[in-house]
C-alpha cells in the first residue's frame, strides 16, 4: 500500500519474510539480503539508499525490534520516492527565481508532510521495540502513508493480542499445575529434576531442593538399597523409550508412613520427560482387605477353605520338590452344638476365636491353621524328614484344647 512500488515487510534471523503481501504474492517464503535487512538483523535502526534484492535502488527505513527477534523495513523505489522532487526542480527551472521561491517554500510543507507520517511510524517502532505494544502510529492522510501507518498499527495489535493470549495461556497452565492433586514433575534424560509441582511435593513429602534428580529422591522413599536400585533402573529405562509401562511400588513418605504410588512417564519436546503420579495407597489398602476377606474367615481371621487348598498345594509341590513330608492334624470340636444351644451363638463365636488362638499358639510361622467351616480345623504341619515329627505338636494341641484355664475354666464347657 505503498506507492506503486513500496512495501513494509518483516525479516526474521534466517533473512526469511515473515509479513510481506505484496512480494510473497507469488507463493511460498523467501529469503532477502539487502543492505538494510544487514544493519537492521545488526541491531542497526535507521534509514538510507540501497539496493533492494532486486537490484532495484530504494528508499528504506528500517527499524530492529529486539523483544520479537525481527526487523521491521519500509521500501520504496528511489524512482517513484524521488519522482516529485524531479517534477518539482523541472517547474522551478520553467517558472524562474519567484515562482522557485513559491515552490521551495511548497516544497518545504510537502517534506514536512511527507516526513511526519513517516517519522511518527518510526518512533511507534521503536516504542514496539523497547516493549511498549500499545504504540501506535497516527493515521490519518488517506495516502500511502496513512495506509503505512495502518498497517503498522495493525500489525501491532495482532502480537498485542498474541502476547496477550500467550500469557493468559501460560497463566492457566500454571494454575492447573498448582492445584493438580496429582504430582507433576519434569526431569531431564539424565535424571535431574528441572520442576516439581506442589501436587508431587505432597506425594513424596520432598522439595525440588530436597530431591534434585530421581537417584535423591529415591534414596530419601527407599531405604532399601536394592529395592532402590530396581527403581532408580525401571525408571531411566522408561525414560529411554516412548512409550514406558505403569510403574506401581511402594516408598516410605517423609512422615514415616509407607505408602503406594502409580507413575508413568510421558516424552516432552527436547529430550525431557514428564512424570505423572498419583497415590494409590488407599486403592492398594482397598485390594487387599477384598484380597483378604476372600480369602480368610471373617470370624476367626484364619485362612478359609479356598487359601487350605491352595497353601497344602504348595506345601506337596514342595514336599515332593525336596523329599519332605506334610502332615494334616483334622481337629473338630465336641459337643459345640451344646455350647451354643446352651449359652447361645456369642458364647459359640468366642469359643471359635479362642480355639483358632490356641492352635496357631502350637504350631511354627510357616505352618498353616485354616478353619474349614463350622467347628472344623485343619493344620498344614509342612517340610518334616518324618510323618512322626508331627507327633509333638499334635499332642500340644490336644493339651492347648483341653486347658481349663481360660475364661474361668468354661469356655468349653
Amino acid at each position: 500500500g505503498l506507492g506503486q512500488t513500496g512495501e513494509t515487510y518483516l525479516v526474521d534471523t534466517t533473512r526469511t519474510l515473515g509479513v510481506s503481501e505484496r512480494l510473497l504474492q507469488g507463493g511460498g517464503r523467501r529469503q532477502t539480503e539487502t543492505e538494510g535487512v544487514k544493519k537492521a538483523l545488526a541491531g542497526i535502526s535507521g534509514q538510507g539508499q540501497y539496493q533492494n534484492a532486486a537490484g532495484t535502488p530504494v528508499l528504506g527505513v528500517f527499524r530492529w525490534l529486539p523483544n520479537y527477534q525481527m526487523a521491521l523495513m519500509a521500501e520504496m523505489s528511489q524512482d517513484e520516492a524521488f519522482a516529485p522532487a524531479g517534477r518539482l526542480a523541472l517547474v522551478i527551472v520553467l517558472v524562474g527565481g519567484l515562482a522557485g521561491v513559491c515552490l521551495g517554500a511548497g516544497a518545504l510543507v510537502l517534506s514536512r508532510r511527507v516526513a511526519r507520517p513517516v517519522l511518527e511510524v518510526t518512533r511507534a517502532a521503536m516504542a514496539v521495540a523497547d516493549g511498549d505494544l500499545s504504540a501506535r502510529a497516527p493515521a490519518t492522510a488517506s495516502d500511502e502513508l496513512g495506509n503505512l501507518a495502518r498497517a503498522f498499527n495493525s500489525m501491532t495489535g495482532e502480537l498485542a493480542a498474541l502476547y496477550e493470549r500467550l500469557e493468559k495461556a501460560g497463566q492457566e497452565r500454571e494454575a492447573i499445575l498448582t492445584t493438580s492433586f496429582d504430582g507433576i514433575a519434569v526431569a531431564a534424560q539424565d535424571g535431574r529434576v528441572a520442576y516439581m509441582n506442589p501436587g508431587m511435593e505432597r506425594l513424596f513429602g520432598y522439595s525440588t531442593d530436597e530431591a534434585p534428580s530421581l537417584s535423591a529422591l529415591a534414596e530419601r522413599i527407599m531405604p532399601d538399597r536394592e529395592e532402590r536400585g530396581v527403581l532408580v533402573a525401571s525408571l531411566m529405562a522408561d525414560m529411554a523409550r516412548q512409550n514406558s509401562p505403569e510403574r506401581v511400588f511402594s516408598y516410605m513418605h517423609k512422615d514415616g508412613g509407607k505408602r503406594w504410588c502409580r507413575l508413568r512417564i510421558s516424552h516432552m519436546d527436547g529430550g525431557r520427560v514428564v512424570l505423572n503420579a498419583q497415590d494409590v495407597t488407599e486403592l492398594k489398602t482397598s485390594e487387599e482387605r477384598v484380597r483378604h476377606m476372600a480369602l480368610h474367615d471373617t470370624l476367626t481371621g484364619l485362612p478359609n477353605r479356598q487359601l487350605f487348598a491352595d497353601r497344602l498345594d504348595q506345601a506337596l509341590r514342595r514336599a515332593r520338590r525336596v523329599g519332605m513330608h506334610v502332615v494334616l492334624v483334622f481337629v473338630d470340636l465336641d459337643h459345640f452344638k451344646g455350647l451354643n444351644d446352651a449359652h447361645g451363638h456369642a458364647h459359640g463365636d468366642r469359643v471359635l476365636v479362642e480355639a483358632a488362638l490356641r492352635l496357631r499358639a502350637c504350631v511354627r510361622e510357616s505352618d498353616t491353621v485354616a478353619r474349614l467351616g463350622g467347628d472344623e480345623f485343619v493344620v498344614i504341619l509342612a517340610d518334616l524328614f518324618r510323618a512322626a515329627d508331627a507327633l509333638p505338636a499334635a499332642r500340644k494341641i490336644l493339651e492347648s484344647l483341653f486347658d481349663p484355664e481360660v475364661a474361668g475354666g468354661t469356655m468349653f464347657l
